[in-house]
């Protein structure tokens, strides 16, 4: 059978490895062994264009003799060519343009192709059909990775056009060797087959010709541009995506497995007893074993290890592989472990010599060294051994996972891993916890199910969002950096190597990978002059930037071990060592710790000896006190220039140190110990005490006879003095304990230069809960810290605004409260007040991004770079791929002026779906002000003199709630002669409607139809509030109504409509029901009432509420229109139709008696009038009714309350100055064409009648459009009555108003 590999020609001996070689996961592991088995799908006779009854193997057979034969003439010609200007054309004439033909091409001379406005020197296509696959040919002696003296490598140019064009698949040769190649249009690895034509040629490989013949002959390839998804070789790259993503799920279980049988067969050997002891202890030394063997796994796959036969059949990896797929192999003996034991100690150790030279050249490697191999294990040491059958067991789970769609094992394709497989096995490890338990007569690892994971608010970040965050905010400051070098290459290369980017929550170093990956791209192609560099030239430029630009930081030193694997993986480069990395990647809690050393000169805060729990608060009293005095006696010791002197030396110790080489196994090692040297050295070690003490001062135990750290302690270890040893051992205690990092010594080579360039990651997004003394009382979070509940995000990005140059970039993933919460507000201000925020683009994890996240979750990409004069960012939201952040639609600028406009009180940003939102709201909000405007200092503009306040909650614990007992009478019951009021509860009303629901035995249920049309008939409520209580609560707010206007705060994604209200007859309102106090007349609160339940509104309240709560900050900054807005000509129609709506029932007559004192004359005439032509209830009051009344109540008429609130829908929305379209808009957003959506703002109109009814589904039909307005209640109607009502009653309404303005501008100009 034939296997693909991946090892580069420059280690093959002829004759021994494949001729087909595969870089990047192109194609899938066992995708050749199929295709050679003739299971994969286009592989039949006719599938080629060969003629009924022609075998295809004969065909293939007689072919490759054919090849042969041409390969023969040609080399005889070639050998009077080779070095002259006809080596080109004898190359092409004789041999490419012959042998192709056999694939069934027709190679077509184009002379160039083009792409945008660039030319491309690439001569051919596949035929003569316009859009056929790219060919470039070039002469034999012309290496296809090698730059020519024109700039480009013949791989680098074919490359640059597929990703310019739209072709998707071109092949590039030099007689030698043939590619094929895909289009790559994303900065990771390189990805193409490599076919050695010479080998193939010159040998016996029929064999291995088939699979050329039937991967790459023309039928294979794409016929055209437009149909290139059709052809069989995209179809078999798409079957090795499929099969990588459900690689990457079985590669969770894989790692799980190999760990537990690892851990198991050493468990069971000798002083399996010990290891036992410690399941953490072997849990980490199985884990560092696990890196080392995916890292060789990987290389080896890859080609990049070396090694020659003696290596590959004795030591390698893969042969353990295969080894653990025969079972004779799982003997008792330990020589597999022995030789993996000897294979590390060739890699690690560069003093083992062989002929003078290191023993691992012995075998075609090198010397790894590097952190990965650089120690020894405890699993290394004897006695400790693990037998054959355990370490067979283990490696089959690494060969091998399951398939649940084909239902079979298939292999793992280790030359195709990625990190984001490795960020997956990171996750899944901090789900379990290690336990060792007693299986089957002995010792077994295993894991529990953890919740480190949650804990932390760790999420492994998607590929995409990684692309996207380093899209955003790497490449600005890239481009910047090299526009400010100039023309110069070499200079262009220094301040690229120049960048410092972090990642402080680094997890598995996903985001790293991705900025090694594009830094080394753009250093490969400043190197090289090519836009797509050699996979060589790529290598070593990646290792160069993972050097010089990346730095990193984890809490949990398991992370930090797998992101250095992870860039050892990327950057490692045949013939060189493994870089050192300990000074860049680091483990350390990001929050906890010294930032800039002036704190320690001023002394420790006395809010480090404010009591905790369990501290003795007397003593903790005269602790602070005594450092009160410590702290004031040692002003004007230290000037404030201090550490100046010793901060610059450290710098410039770190940056000597960084520069030292690392190209041999020697030169890392001795850098290694020259690293601990440093940290050894005197001044290291004081400064770093210092520090330790001033961070553990907030840590400390306060209680009396305890040691306890003083700003004297600091002072002293400062000066060179000693402290008392337990002291100092407090502090290390606590460093230990909570892992202390001080950015300002690890990394004070970068803060000289004034810190980081850029900042990238996705921190933990977690409450925090218990020890938050250091965050709230250290000074470090005076923003982040403001709130009452801290999280971690909100910390991060206070710390990385400190971290950042002032020029420099941050690219986070956070949660959308940043911009949205009250929680968020201060950081949120600080950005925007301060010109950082640069853009902010929020997601909803509909689609799972975060597979573990709710799906309603949303979070965000804030960017923040360096302040710009005019306050301004550009926004989306409600993004659920990151490729809709492209989408104009959905992005939009927005400036101090509108975010001042839509949220004065809170200054936090509202969601708005889409770009056609967001100006429609605009509009909105300029036509109608905010309900009630605050100046932060107890002032504002409130011109309803509105108190949005709930009176009573629905906390029995309370002492308000009474069950119900005694007589009632109309909404009053008595029991022993003391009056009670029903309570209210938000469940109770909707819009217009405060007879929504009733109690019945303890729960629920909806008022039914023909109790709403009972004038009698009232509620009941789960409880009483005595009246008394009422009055009282009443008086303090100095209110006396006869009736309340009460909104539900509570706005479920499965309601119709966010803002529900409605009048409440004189009661106990509370619960989720707040009420609007107001001293305004009657009239006016109704029309108050009705711009609350109106469409438009409604709408615009979307945009703002996010949760399940509307807050009286929602409320107070929703579009609501003055008390001047309602003159007598809008009030004449408001006021008739919300008294009918609301006055369906006895028990509101109150309001309508108000209604009628306070309003005019001409408006009690309109009011008479509607009353006569609407259907009522006779004249017959119950004998509880002991107010007067203008008229008895309203009929209670579904298909007559629809049409006069579809009526009010379209009076607002001519009020707040909306068209047609964009009525149209509000109503469904997939109801206008693209054109209309592309001019929301204009009143011109493709669609002449929007409302016949076959024209508006197609429209929805055909449209591709992202936003939603009333999607719950359309789907709702359409259920209900086949039509989407609403919108039809209120666009036949919108056009009916013009009517009656005409007609009431002749009523009030008659009057």
């Amino acid at each position: 059978m034939i296997g693909l590999v991946a090892e580069p020609k420059a280690s093959r001996r002829r004759g021994e490895e494949s001729a087909l070689r595969l870089e990047g996961g192109l194609f899938g592991p066992e995708f050749l062994a199929l295709l050679e088995k003739g299971t994969v799908p286009f592989q039949t006779p006719r599938d080629f264009g060969l003629p009924r009854g022609r075998s295809l193997q004969e065909e293939i057979a007689e072919s490759y003799r054919e090849a042969k034969t041409l390969y023969a003439l040609f080399r005889a010609r070639l050998e009077r060519a080779l070095g002259t200007e006809a080596e080109g054309e004898v190359t092409r004439e004789r041999w490419v343009k012959p042998f192709l033909s056999l694939l069934g091409y027709r190679l077509s001379y184009r002379g160039h192709a083009e792409a945008g406005d660039r030319k491309y020197e690439i001569l051919y296509r596949a035929d003569e059909m316009e859009e056929a696959p790219p060919v470039h040919v070039v002469p034999w002696g012309q290496d296809l990775s090698r730059a020519t003296r024109r700039g480009r490598s013949p791989h680098g140019l074919l490359q640059d056009y597929l990703n310019a064009s739209e072709h998707l698949w071109g092949l590039v040769t030099n007689g030698r060797v043939l590619r094929l190649l895909r289009k790559t249009p994303f900065v990771r690895r390189q990805a193409y087959l490599e076919v050695d034509l010479e080998a193939l040629m010159e040998e016996d490989r029929f064999g291995e010709f088939a699979l050329v013949y039937r991967l790459l002959h023309r039928s294979r390839l794409p016929r055209d541009a437009a149909t290139a998804h059709e052809a069989p070789v995209e179809r078999y790259h798409l079957m090795a995506v499929e099969q990588g993503e459900r690689v990457r799920e079985g590669l969770r279980e894989a790692v799980e497995g190999f760990l537990q049988e690892l851990g198991t067969g050493f468990l069971r050997g000798p002083m399996g007893e010990e290891l036992a002891r410690d399941p953490e202890a072997l849990y980490h030394d199985l884990l560092r074993l696990a890196y080392r063997v995916l890292f060789l796994l990987v290389a080896e796959a890859r080609g990049v290890l070396g090694g020659d036969e003696v290596y590959r059949e004795a030591f390698g990896l893969h042969r353990l592989l295969r080894l653990s797929e025969r079972r004779e192999a799982y003997t008792e003996d330990p020589d597999l472990w022995l030789g993996l034991k000897t294979l590390f100690e060739l890699l690690r150790n560069p003093g083992l010599r062989v002929n003078g030279a290191p023993a691992a050249e012995a075998l075609g490697l090198g010397v790894l060294n590097g952190g990965l191999f650089g120690e020894r294990l405890r699993l290394e040491e004897a006695p400790f051994s693990v037998e054959n059958r355990h370490l067979l067991a283990a490696f089959r789970r690494l060969a091998l996972f399951y398939d649940p769609e084909a239902r079979t094992l298939k292999r793992v394709n280790y030359a195709a891993l990625d990190v984001e497989e490795l960020g997956s096995v990171y996750e899944s490890l901090l789900d379990h916890s290690p336990q060792v338990v007693w299986e089957e007569g002995g010792w077994a690892f295993r894991f529990a199910r953890g919740s480190e994971r949650k804990r932390t608010g760790s999420y492994y970040t998607p590929h995409e969002l990684v692309d996207l965050v380093l899209k955003e905010a790497l490449d600005p400051v890239v481009e910047a950096r090299l526009k400010a070098a100039g023309d110069d290459p070499k200079a262009q290369e220094a301040a690229l190597l120049s960048l410092k980017v972090l990642d402080p929550a680094a997890g598995s170093g996903h985001f790293l990978l991705g900025a090694a990956r594009r830094l080394g791209r753009r250093l490969a192609q400043i190197r090289t002059g090519e836009e797509e560099p050699s996979p060589e030239a790529y290598r070593e430029a990646v290792r160069d930037v993972v050097q010089n630009c990346l730095y990193a930081v984890d809490k949990n030193p398991l992370a930090v071990e797998l992101c250095r694997m992870a860039l050892w993986m990327e950057s490692y480069v045949p013939g060189k060592p493994l870089s050192f990395l300990d000074h860049r990647v680091k483990c350390g809690d990001s929050l906890v710790g010294v930032l800039d050393p002036k704190v320690l000169v001023e002394g420790i805060p006395d809010g480090a000896y404010e009591a905790k729990e369990g501290d003795d608060r007397r003593f903790a009293r005269e602790a602070r006190e005594a450092n009160r005095r410590e702290r004031a006696g040692a002003q004007g010791l230290f000037d404030t220039d201090f550490f100046t002197k010793e901060e610059e030396d450290h710098a410039k110790l770190l940056e000597a140190f960084a520069c030292l080489p690392e190209d041999t196994a020697e030169q890392v090692a001795a850098k290694a110990r020259l690293y601990e040297e440093l940290r050894r050295k005197g001044t290291w070690r004081r400064l770093l005490l210092a520090s330790h003490l001033w961070t553990a001062a907030f840590f400390q135990p306060l209680r009396r006879g305890e040691p306890f750290i003083t700003s004297r302690h600091v002072r002293e270890v400062l000066k060179g003095g000693r402290i008392p040893e337990a002291v100092e051992a407090l502090a290390h205690v606590f460093a230990e304990r909570h892992r202390f990092f001080h950015w300002w010594l690890e990394f004070s080579d970068v803060f000289q230069k004034g810190g980081f360039d850029v900042v990238l990651g996705n921190p933990p997004w977690e409450r925090l809960e218990g020890e938050t003394h250091f965050y709230r009382r250290s000074g470090a979070y005076p923003l982040a810290s403001s709130v009452s509940s801290l999280n971690t995000y909100l910390l991060f990005l206070e710390r990385i605004l400190a971290l950042r140059r002032g020029d420099g970039f941050i690219g986070l993933l956070v949660p959308t409260g940043i911009g949205t919460d009250a929680g968020g507000k201060a950081l949120f201000q600080h950005l925007w007040n301060g010109g950082f925020l640069q853009r902010l683009l929020d997601f909803e994890n509909r689609k799972g991004l975060f597979s573990d996240v709710d799906r309603r979750f949303r979070f965000s990409l804030v960017v923040v770079g360096p302040p710009h004069r005019e306050r301004r960012a550009t926004v989306a939201f409600f993004l659920q791929e990151p490729e809709e952040a492209n989408d104009p639609h959905r992005v939009f600028p927005l400036d101090d002026e509108a975010l001042f406009l839509f949220n004065p009180n809170s200054r936090t940003l509202s969601s708005f779906r889409t770009r056609q939102d967001y100006l429609l709201n605009r509009l909105i909000y300029e036509r109608a002000g905010v309900f009630i405007r605050r100046d932060g200092e107890g002032g504002g503009v409130n011109p309803w003199m509105a108190t949005p306040v709930l009176l009573f909650s629905s906390e029995s614990s309370a002492g308000h709630l009474l069950p119900k007992k005694g007589a009632r009478r109309g909404s009053f019951w008595t029991h022993e002669g003391k009056r009670s009021v029903p309570f209210i509860e938000a469940k109770m009303i909707h819009q217009y409607d405060h007879r929504y629901a009733t109690y019945e035995n303890g729960r629920t249920r909806s008022v039914d139809l023909s109790e709403k049309r009972n004038p009698f008939y009232t509620p009941e409520p789960q409880y009483l509030v005595a009246e008394e209580r009422l009055i009282d609560r009443l008086g303090k707010l100095g209110a006396v109504p006869r009736w309340f206007l009460a909104y539900r705060n509570v706005a479920r994604a499965t309601d119709e409509r966010t803002v529900i209200a409605t009048a409440v007859p004189y009661s106990a309102v509370g619960g989720k029901a707040p009420v609007i106090l107001s001293p305004l007349p009657a009239p006016k609160r109704l029309c108050l009432l009705a711009n609350l339940n109106s469409l438009v509104l409604d709408y615009a309240a979307r945009q703002k509420v996010g949760g399940t709560d509307i807050t009286v900050q929602h409320l107070e900054q929703l579009p609501i229109f003055p008390p001047e807005a309602y003159r007598e000509r809008e009030m004449a129609f408001i006021v008739p139709r919300v008294l009918e709506l609301l006055y369906t029932a006895w028990d509101l007559a109150p309001l309508v008696q108000e209604v009628w004192e306070e309003a005019s004359e001409f408006l009690r005439e309109v009011i008479r009038a509607w009353w006569k032509d609407a259907p009522t209830h006779p004249d017959d009051p119950p004998p509880w009714l002991e107010e007067s009344y203008p008229f008895p109540p309203f009929l209670w008429d579904e298909e007559r309350r629809g049409r006069i609130r579809a009526e009010l829908d379209a009076f607002y929305a001519r009020l707040y100055g909306l068209n047609r379209k964009q009525l149209r808009y509000v109503l469904d957003p997939k109801d206008l064409t693209e054109r209309e959506l592309g001019d929301l703002l204009s009143p011109e109109e493709e669609v002449e009648d929007p409302l016949e009814e076959e024209g508006y589904r197609a429209r929805q039909a055909r449209s591709a459009f992202h936003g939603e307005t009333f999607r719950v209640m359309k789907e709702k109607e359409i259920r209900r009555y086949g039509f989407y009502r609403t919108r039809r009653l209120v666009l036949e309404s919108f056009l009916a108003l013009e009517l009656f303005k005409s007609r009431m501008k002749v009523a009030l100009e008659g009057e």
